[in-house]
């Protein structure tokens, strides 16, 4: 008698927004910056909602009026906001105010952790995550990318409770001395490397990929956001093409980088009718 596998289980999840990080090296708060028709949170919001979260809650330091205010904007329940009143103790004192935080939906089976400042991250990227966690869902599970864990993390309801208590020091290090299973995820996605650490390494990017995409035809220039911002042609991938990750290892990659803006402004000047 042939064996019928069973469905996998549907994952009730929810997603913890990091956003009680200081963020002056930005210059201003930088999930307040614009992202798309939204500001960088509220494009991370709307990403999770469409991603189907059963529950969405940002974690903000009390006394940042600043975040605070634009989730008032985004008419987002204050009932889902998580006051880390010492967010000075890094990132993994946010995890664990969430942990800790009475306000969950009881139903729920696993939570995503995910960092305020990876807006570019491809929603593709995000769903083959939330797939691999429906697959292993007893396991924490992380996107590699190289080899490398990248953000965000999933966790199973129980594990994600240990980290109430725990007495690491960082997030990598729950996940490094635990007795729980890590699982890796194994994506080819060089959004997974980026962040937005300062306005310049935003500006270099969004000039970067664009020049590229645009000037080998692998794509068409667009006004998307940095890392969005060359949409690739009909039946092509961006990322499929091996000369591209070979010349993104190679010194010339950062010669590029320094000098590719400075190339896109020359190459406009050129053009007839630019400023």
């Amino acid at each position: 008698m042939q064996t019928v596998p069973l469905p996998t289980p549907a994952l009730s999840y929810a997603v913890v927004i990091l956003a009680a990080g200081a963020s002056s090296r930005m210059g201003k708060p930088k999930l307040l910056l614009p992202w798309g028709h939204t500001s960088v949170l509220g494009h991370l919001i709307e990403q999770w909602r469409d991603l189907q979260a059963a529950q969405i809650a940002v974690v903000c330091a009390g006394s940042d009026g600043a975040v605070q205010g634009e989730l008032d904007r985004l008419a987002f329940p204050r009932e889902n906001r998580v006051l880390n009143p010492m967010p000075e103790r890094g990132m993994f004192s946010s995890i664990q105010c969430a942990a800790r935080w009475p306000g969950w939906k009881e139903n729920l089976s696993h939570f995503a952790i995910a960092l305020g400042d990876q807006p570019h991250l491809h929603l593709a990227t995000v769903r083959a995550l939330l797939d691999f966690a429906k697959a292993n869902p007893e396991k924490i599970c992380q996107p590699s990318r190289l080899g490398h864990g990248r953000h965000p993390v999933v966790f199973p309801k129980v594990i994600f409770q240990q980290l109430r208590e725990s007495q690491e020091e960082n997030l990598k290090a729950f996940l490094r001395n635990g007795p729980h299973e890590v699982a890796r995820c194994e994506v080819d996605d060089p959004a997974l490397d980026l962040d937005m650490d300062t306005l310049e390494k935003r500006t270099v990017t969004r000039h970067m990929v664009s020049w590229v995409v645009v000037q080998f035809g692998w794509g068409e220039a667009t006004d998307e956001p940095a890392c969005a911002c060359a949409r690739p042609t009909e039946n092509s991938n961006l990322y499929q093409y091996r000369p591209l990750r070979i010349f993104a290892q190679t010194p010339c990659f950062l010669l590029l980088v320094v000098f590719g803006p400075r190339l896109d402004n020359v190459l406009h000047r050129s053009k007839p009718g630019s400023v």
